[in-house]
């Protein structure tokens, strides 16, 4: 059922419990860069659902050497 107003950012905890991704990793990747975009709404850092899945489709492979290709 959708409803009007859909959640369009998360915190790091929802994205942890929705797509897996650990915390400290997501910390770690706001540091380093390589992780999934994310916006800071004053001291809270949000991500957008759109930049995750996005984020994770960029990661997709057929196989280990797509994988390879890549790096």
């Amino acid at each position: 059922m959708n409803t009007p107003l859909q959640k369009k950012f998360l915190t790091e905890k929802e994205v942890f419990a929705i797509y897996g991704l650990g915390i400290p990793w997501l910390r770690k990747a706001r540091l380093t860069g390589g992780g999934p975009v994310f916006s800071k709404i004053g001291r809270n850092v949000r991500y957008s659902v759109e930049a995750i899945e996005a984020f994770l489709k960029a990661g997709e492979s057929r196989s280990t050497s797509d994988y390879a290709r890549r790096g």
